[in-house]
């Protein structure tokens, strides 16, 4: 079996070639892309795979796009630190959503699924019903508090009391909506990922609350800014690559 990987980062792109060849000795990575431009040039010149496994924020925008360009009828399986992506990930073919950081079970278990569909032709694209159960699994599966330091204090927070995440200088706050900031031992990725649906990751540097959103207002070179309901100075700016993928989970919530 030929496996294609799409992800920017070479190191976690070699770590996921490692963890597919352990479940299955058997597969051939035979390309690693790491943009959307690159991938479309080499699948317009190159022979498909029998699976993707990829990664949904690239440096210059959405997977989603390469997928669509193509025509993709290619099984997917999504590799993301982002879970507000899943609905979308379901509409270009994917037929799993692995959130990072993944472990070789979540591999091992997503290529039996893969094998499993491809025995089962006729269900080679899960059905709605499948997808949302599964991502309600994965969304109600998040934990209720995290933990912050308060000197020599660990202090467990509700998710829902925090209104902000912000990494600053190598170090990840929360701001709640009593208005205390707190640091956390977690990096932004995996913060993202315990907060859950109700959270987005505006850019590489925050992660904000649905209902600490006032307003969205455009910007300069088809960005958005948003407008919190706090006073915050720094501007939170959505890309232009993530914009239209903004707007559909601040409607949906």
């Amino acid at each position: 079996m030929n496996v294609i990987i799409i992800e920017d980062e070479p190191l976690l792109a070699n770590a996921l070639e490692e963890k597919i060849k352990r479940s299955n000795p058997k597969i051939k990575v035979i390309a690693k892309l790491e943009s959307i431009v690159e991938a479309l040039k080499y699948l317009k010149k190159n022979e498909l795979p029998d699976l993707f496994f990829s990664d949904i924020e690239l440096r210059d925008g959405l997977s989603f796009e390469i997928f669509r360009e193509i025509k993709n009828t290619i099984p997917i399986i999504f590799c993301t630190a982002y879970n507000h992506y899943a609905l979308n990930a379901f509409q270009v073919y994917g037929i799993d959503y692995l959130l990072k950081p993944f472990k070789q079970v979540d591999i091992d278990a997503a290529i039996n699924k893969y094998k499993t569909l491809v025995e089962n032709p006729t269900r080679q694209q899960p059905d709605f019903q499948e997808v949302i159960k599964a991502i309600e699994s994965k969304k109600n599966g998040t934990a209720g508090t995290i933990l912050i330091y308060r000197g020599d204090k660990i202090i467990p927070l509700e998710k829902n009391k925090i209104r902000l995440a912000e990494l600053s200088n190598g170090i990840v706050y929360v701001y709640t909506f009593s208005n205390e900031r707190f640091a956390v031992n977690y990096s932004l990725d995996k913060l993202q990922n315990i907060l859950g649906f109700n959270f987005y990751r505006v850019n590489r540097s925050f992660v904000i609350n649905r209902q600490a959103i006032d307003y969205v207002a455009q910007h300069f070179a088809r960005k958005l800014v948003i407008k919190p309901s706090f006073n915050f100075t720094t501007p939170l700016l959505v890309s232009k690559a993530k914009a239209s993928d903004f707007l559909k989970w601040l409607e949906a919530h």
